[in-house]
């Protein structure tokens, strides 16, 4: 397979994934395992199609100033975003071939469009001056500045939006919703939003747990570099962080269930879980799981856990991972807001990972920098009450619920819990933590200890 067929594999990426209920990550990982890909291909596959939709507004906005036609295919307007990011982000890929195979895609299915495509990235390459520019930042003109993670991108002419129009400019420098951007700046103030939205353009660590059910650290750091891969050493006592771009699953050690990928902000949120030996803990919208595979290795093969989602394929998936990894819990499909109907076992701790607006993990969750409006937001903080209500019955006295999400707004963290506590008069808090993400450390997220009186 050639680069050209990646490249149409990315356009059908980004044009299946503007669906509402598919990520862009479970289309391209279909599509690396349908047309079997070698490692080289996966990965520019994986570039092209993530770091185009993690742009998107920014590519959107470059591409509409050569653009004239208001209304194009969905086909060519993905070419077009598709090339525009090879031209403006990527600097291994020569000009003319991100040109010339990008158009070769477009002859495949629409050759009727391809001199349309062939122009417009012609007149992208053209209004470039510099990639990867080592100017000083404080010399730069934002307006002619396209930021990176590598270097920023130096146009010829002022096409990003004015800087007078602050919260524009920066929903397009960082493609981000303009909604977003007022949070940020409201909440973290100019200074610490800029640092959380350049964080959200970086790619994020691989990190890994060892599953200590299995083996250690240095056992696992051991084969790992006899294995050829690089591995660097992380805060967590349980994480290694490696350097590897191929298809993760193919590696022995994690077909032996030796590890599983997590970052270490997660890691973090289930310590604070304080689980002991012999304990019973409930883990609630728990799919895919790895927090409860670090809860059971803290119960030492003593007490038990059940695990809960709300969707049953998520379900199975647990399934999958936990006979991987040798977990041994108790699985329930099952709606966490009425589980107290469900269940008639109480639980020392009850860990609630809720759905949230993943402000915390832009850098991850690629598509949810487009879907956190005041909507989505309303939609979500209800739904976290529900199901802190809905769970709260099951913990026993004494016992500790762990309220935790992957968002960094008051308005999903600090706030349901000071609702929740309003309402629950038989509940205390304990500890109660936010964590920034940053570019080079952890994700985001928060946790708060809420403990029956």
């Amino acid at each position: 397979m050639n680069k050209a067929n990646a490249r149409s594999l990315a356009i059908e990426a980004i044009i299946r994934s503007k669906r509402k209920t598919i990520f862009v990550e479970t289309v391209v990982h279909s599509l690396q395992n349908r047309h079997k890909l070698p490692d080289s291909e996966r990965r520019l596959l994986e570039e092209l199609a993530f770091g185009t939709v993690r742009r998107k507004l920014t590519l959107s906005h470059i591409v509409s100033h050569f653009l004239k036609r208001k209304k194009i295919e969905p086909f060519v307007e993905a070419a077009l975003l598709v090339g525009a990011y090879q031209l403006l982000f990527l600097s291994k890929i020569p000009p003319y071939a991100a040109i010339n195979e990008t158009v070769e895609a477009v002859k495949e299915k629409k050759p009727h469009t391809a001199s349309l495509v062939n122009a417009i990235l012609r007149r992208i390459h053209e209004s470039i001056e510099e990639k990867d520019s080592d100017k000083p930042f404080s010399s730069l003109d934002l307006q002619k500045t396209i930021l990176a993670p590598s270097g920023p991108t130096i146009l010829k002419t002022p096409l990003l939006p004015p800087l007078s129009d602050r919260i524009r400019h920066l929903s397009v420098q960082f493609s981000v919703t303009e909604f977003l951007v007022e949070k940020f700046l409201s909440q973290f103030g100019e200074k610490q939003a800029q640092e959380l939205l350049t964080t959200s353009i970086t790619p994020p660590p691989l990190t890994i747990r060892t599953n200590t059910l299995k083996t250690n650290r240095s056992e696992l750091k051991k084969s790992l570099i006899e294995s050829a891969i690089k591995v660097y050493p992380s805060r967590h006592p349980s994480a290694l962080s490696i350097r590897f771009s191929g298809d993760i699953a193919q590696l022995e050690q994690f077909k032996k269930g030796w590890f599983y990928v997590q970052d270490e902000s997660a890691m973090f949120v289930v310590d604070a879980l304080l689980v002991e030996a012999g304990m019973a803990v409930l883990d609630c919208c728990a799919a895919p799981g790895g927090k409860t595979v670090a809860i059971a290795e803290s119960l030492e093969k003593k007490g038990f856990i059940v695990a809960t989602d709300g969707n049953y394929k998520r379900v199975l998936q647990m399934k999958e991972n936990f006979s991987r990894l040798g977990v041994k819990a108790s699985l329930l499909c099952a709606d966490a807001t009425s589980l107290s109907n469900t269940l008639n076992t109480r639980f020392d701790r009850i860990l609630l990972d809720a759905p949230c607006s993943n402000s915390g993990v832009l850098r991850r969750r690629i598509e949810a920098r487009y879907r956190i409006t005041q909507e989505n937001l309303s939609s979500l903080t209800k739904l976290q009450d529900s199901l802190l209500d809905g769970v709260a019955p099951l913990l026993k006295s004494n016992g500790i619920l762990l309220y935790a999400t992957c968002s960094i707004l008051k308005e999903e963290n600090e706030e349901r819990v000071g609702a929740f506590l309003s309402r629950h008069p038989e509940f205390s808090l304990g500890k109660m933590m936010t964590g920034l993400p940053r570019r080079d450390g952890t994700d985001g997220f928060f946790f708060a200890q809420l403990k029956r009186k």
